[in-house]
């Protein structure tokens, strides 16, 4: 075994590397080299082997295999071991082209690697060899073929810096056959702008992280024209650098232009579709059976437009069912005509309606073809468009309607209109014209010329006027033509025109002007009536000019004025009016000018000759002169200098009224006119109703302050009667025509809402002649007298209801006092007469018992008297809950003898205002009669709960004890000494004492009971 084998061998068995180098590259032969000893090299058997060589006859010698290389491939090789030997970092991977021993080409991949000492000294190079002869063949076939394809191949060595363009690379460039490439001028060769910024991010890419591109680009070659080319890199790499660029470029221009060209062509079908103004679609039918299954291949998006629906819509067919779309009148007919077409296989066309999204009625054309599928005979492709034709129908019915109208009109209006071709002939007269004519049809006129309907003088005046409309093409607006017999008319030709611009018809409107002229003769004997009416008339007149100039004047302004005639028409209006009334006047003179009015009147202030200020009535209009065209004003003036001082003087008089009014704060004073609406507002009643005199005077009427009920309870009271027809403000005005005024109390309602009373006058307001203007009110607040009022009526009902309880005492006292006086009288009468000890014992136990019903009498008697003087005692806030627990407190002993349950459904918080002692009583009360009266068949349950009404807060005590008939005992209930169980302690005044004291604090007593069952009392305390 030679030693460098041997050495090898070990090498594998020491590590992983030369394994993992075998493992990497595919062999046809290894070598293993002595560096230190260059002419040592050992080959492999298969490396001679793949060159025809018997191993066996071959040395291990660097000059064995130097022999049989391609020497350009030797030079190569040894500069490239050099340059692997010098830098580890440096690759080598070779193709070295062999020579068979039988004579032909072997090319071999040299894959190499340097083994290095411990300095990183290479001692030692090992190598495979593969054979790539078939693949360089296959490249070189493929080169030919690329080159049919115009498809070259590039290569970059990225260490070298050596670019190889293939002959078709360089033909594609159009470069000659010698030309040597960089990879600079190669990136140059593609169009400036996103090409070759493309092309060069690409081959950035390429390098620095390998990763391959695939560009359809646009470079300029070499003879300077401009194709589209593919070109296609990757990258090899190293230990992860980039040794070897390489790829492929191909001429597409052609195809390419082909495929821009079609994509032009399918985007401008695409717009053409997608812009035609209706929805083209495309269907397959198949036939299953009697049933046909329509679909859809293609719609474009304008059905979208006809119908409303979205595109998911339109595809979801539980939102939108085509034959659901179509109107319920013409779906069957629809069918029937696609039905039709697709079993003869020919086109259709149809009109009809569908539903728009929004729910309106949408009117569609449609018109479609059925074409035949060659290879299935069931299977047929319908191709149509939809056409929204609803503007057109619509526009068809409005044409209709508008021409109908036009004729209408053309037909009625006092003008004469017709129409004539370019032969001069009628072709349309309405009823005017044909009268004008001399004739009563239509048809009468129609085809004839002028010549043929008139005498000699018109239409000779109208032949010149029609050939220069139909020659020339202008307008002749307003001509004024002797028609002869005291006839005049204004005509007027228009030309009409067809599309290429050239007159074909003419539209003639003749006016009968004869009145005109008739009146224009009046207007001068009328303009010559004005000079004189200005020159005599009373008033002030002036012709001013738009500058403001006076123009003329007549004698009268002169005199109200001061000035003379050739003075004012020096001067402008404005040189002698007061700057104040200039801020009037200007805008309402703007508002002339612009055709906003006609005329203004306003009173205005004119400065006199002497200095002073003279008070006008002015009235000004424009008038447009017929003749020179230039408008003027005509201003006519009054002088009112009179009148203004007396109302001058009226006013202060008002206003001091004014401030009267205002003065009284707390009075409300407001007038209005006869319909009600309000005219005045003073200072006392924005302070009583809340309102500012600028919200209401002018906008509302007094029903602002008054309650509809009261309105309606006073015209009762006024008419006896509900059904009078007298309402809102009639009402008011009733109190006032009654007599001179009627004073009463009303209740008015501020802003706020909030009401309260006042004693209102109402009268009338009557002018100086005795005429009714209107109606005044005068409102006082008596909220403090009523109050006091109530106080009065309070303390009386007070000391009425104590007189009534006295004299109510006085009787019980009597009543009761008298019983005991004369039981104690008959005891006594008895006793005395009575000797036997026996029984006069009895009589004195009989005493003894008298005198204790007696103070007992006494007792209740003073809870009665208690109640009755506590009647006035101050309320307060008494807590419902801490009441009933300490009433309970003191029950506890017979509560617990009768085994009673007590419920209390009250808050902790609740309240109610009263008088704590009577309502301790109350409580107390009401439970215990609960235990006392219970049923001897059952426990006694008491329910204590609250609950409230808008004026009260109610406590309720319910019980299931013995029950009270009330149909016997609801009147004696309440009553003093009424008992209705026949209990031995019972005595009749607890109820009574407890309603006194509920209703001495304003509150009263509801009791529902039923017999066996129990009772409910229902305590109702005031708020």
């Amino acid at each position: 075994m030679n030693y460098l084998q041997k050495e090898l061998y070990e090498l594998v068995r020491g590590g992983d590397t030369i394994l993992n180098f075998f493992q990497n590259v595919s062999l046809d032969g290894m070598w293993y080299w002595d560096l230190e000893n260059p002419e040592n090299e050992w080959m492999s058997e298969s490396f001679w082997t793949t060159l025809g060589y018997d191993p066996a006859e071959m040395p291990h010698k660097m000059s064995a295999w130097k022999d049989i290389v391609n020497k350009e491939d030797l030079a190569r090789v040894e500069k490239a071991i050099h340059k692997h030997l010098s830098d580890p970092y440096t690759r080598f991977n070779e193709i070295i082209r062999y020579k068979h021993k039988a004579g032909h080409t072997v090319w071999i991949r040299c894959v190499g690697m340097a083994i290095r000492d411990e300095e990183g000294k290479p001692v030692r190079m090992l190598g495979t060899h593969t054979d790539i002869t078939k693949e360089i063949r296959k490249e070189r076939f493929l080169e030919k073929c690329n080159a049919a394809a115009n498809i070259g191949y590039w290569e970059l060595d990225v260490e070298n810096h050596e670019l190889h363009w293939s002959n078709t690379t360089k033909k594609i460039h159009e470069v000659e056959q010698d030309y040597i490439p960089d990879l600079n001028t190669a990136i140059q060769f593609y169009e400036k702008g996103n090409f070759r910024k493309n092309i060069t991010e690409a081959i950035d890419k390429l390098c620095n992280n390998g990763t391959s591109y695939d560009l359809e680009l646009q470079l300029k070659t070499a003879k300077g024209r401009v194709i589209w080319v593919r070109t296609i890199g990757h990258a090899e790499l190293f230990n992860g650098s980039c040794v070897r660029l390489y790829g492929s470029i191909q001429d597409i221009d052609e195809q390419k232009r082909s495929q821009i060209e079609l994509q032009e062509s399918n985007n401008r079908f695409e717009m053409l579709v997608e812009n035609i103004p209706g929805a083209t679609y495309q269907y397959i039918v198949t036939s299953n059976g009697k049933e046909k299954v329509f679909e859809l291949e293609y719609m474009s998006s304008y059905i979208y437009k006809i119908t409303g629906y979205t595109a998911d819509e339109y595809s979801d067919n539980d939102k939108v069912n085509v034959k659901k779309l179509i109107h319920r009148d013409d779906v069957d007919e629809v069918i029937s005509v696609v039905y039709s077409a697709i079993e003869r296989q020919e086109s259709w066309q149809i009109d009809y309606r569908i539903h728009h999204k929004d729910g309106s009625i949408k009117w569609v054309y449609e018109k479609g073809n059925v074409f035949s599928d060659s290879k299935k005979q069931n299977k047929r492709r319908l191709i149509g468009v939809l056409f929204d034709r609803t503007s057109e129908v619509e526009s068809k019915i409005k044409r209709a309607e508008e021409k109908n109208l036009l004729r209408t009109i053309i037909d009625n209006v006092p003008v004469n209109i017709y129409l004539k071709d370019k032969h001069r002939r009628k072709i349309l007269a309405n009823p005017a014209e044909v009268k004008y004519s001399g004739y009563e049809k239509e048809e009468d006129v129609i085809g004839k010329t002028d010549e043929e309907l008139y005498d000699g003088k018109i239409a000779k005046n109208y032949l010149p006027e029609d050939l220069k409309v139909l020659n020339e093409g202008v307008s002749l607006r307003e001509l004024e033509n002797d028609m002869g017999n005291g006839r005049w008319a204004l005509v007027s030709k228009i030309p009409l025109k067809n599309e290429d611009g050239k007159v074909n018809a003419i539209v003639g409107i003749t006016v009968d002007i004869t009145e005109r002229k008739v009146n224009e003769i009046k207007l001068k004997k009328s303009e010559e009536q004005f000079r004189k009416t200005f020159e005599y008339s009373a008033n002030g007149m002036a012709i001013i000019s738009m500058a403001g100039k006076y123009i003329q004047v007549n004698k009268a302004y002169e005199e109200i004025l001061g000035y003379s005639n050739d003075e004012l028409k020096n001067m402008n209006f404005r040189d002698i009016s007061h700057p104040d009334d200039l801020k009037e006047n200007d805008p309402l003179i703007e508002e002339l000018v612009e055709g906003q009015r006609d005329y203004y009147i306003m009173d205005k202030r004119y400065i006199h000759k002497n200095g002073s200020y003279v008070w006008a009535h002015l009235a000004a209009s424009l008038i447009k002169d017929e003749i020179g065209g230039k408008p003027y004003f005509i201003s006519q003036i009054t002088d009112i200098t009179r009148e203004k001082k007396a109302q001058q003087e009226l006013n202060e008089t008002l206003e001091k009224l004014k401030s009267i009014l205002d003065a009284s704060s707390r009075v409300a004073i407001i007038s209005t006119d006869l319909n009600g609406l309000i005219t005045s507002f003073n200072k006392g009643a924005e302070n009583l109703l809340g309102y500012s005199a600028k919200e209401i005077v002018g906008k509302k009427t007094p029903l602002k302050f008054h309650l509809n009920e009261e309105l309606h309870q006073r015209k009762i009271e006024l008419f006896k009667n509900e059904s009078v027809d007298v309402n809102g403000f009639e009402i008011l005005k009733q109190f006032a025509s009654k007599k001179k005024y009627i004073t009463k109390e009303w209740i008015f309602v501020r802003k706020n809402g909030s009401r309260f009373p006042v004693q209102l006058t109402i009268t009338e307001v009557k002018g100086a002649k005795g005429q009714l203007n209107g109606y005044l009110g005068i409102a006082s607040d008596i909220t403090e007298l009523k109050r006091r009022e109530n106080e009065l009526e309070h303390l009386l009902e007070i000391n009425k209801d104590q007189n009534e309880r006295l004299l109510n005492f006085a009787h019980i006292v009597s009543h009761n006092l008298k019983g005991h006086a004369g039981n104690y009288s008959m005891i006594m009468e008895l006793l005395k007469a009575e000797e036997n000890p026996e029984e006069i014992k009895q009589f004195i136990d009989m005493l003894l018992t008298a005198t204790e019903n007696l103070n007992e009498t006494v007792n209740n008697l003073n809870d009665i008297v208690e109640t009755n003087v506590k009647t006035g005692e101050a309320k307060k806030q008494v807590n419902i809950k801490e009441t009933l627990d300490m009433a309970l407190g003191n029950l506890n002993a017979i509560a617990n003898e009768a085994g009673a349950k007590v419920h209390f459904n009250v808050t902790e918080q609740e309240v109610v205002n009263a008088v704590p002692a009577y309502v301790d009583s109350i409580f107390h009360n009401f439970i215990s009669n609960a235990i006392k009266y219970r049923s001897p068949v059952r426990k006694p349950v008491i329910h204590v709960s609250t609950d409230e009404t808008e004026k009260y807060k109610v406590i309720s005590f319910k019980d299931n004890g013995l029950g009270i008939d009330l149909n016997k005992a609801g009147n004696k209930l309440f009553e003093m000494f009424q008992t209705f169980h026949g209990n031995s302690d019972a005595r009749g005044v607890g109820l009574f004492i407890t309603k006194n004291q509920i209703e001495s604090m304003g509150g009263h007593i509801e009791v529902e009971s039923e017999v066996n069952k129990g009772t409910e009392f229902r305590v109702f305390f005031p708020k």
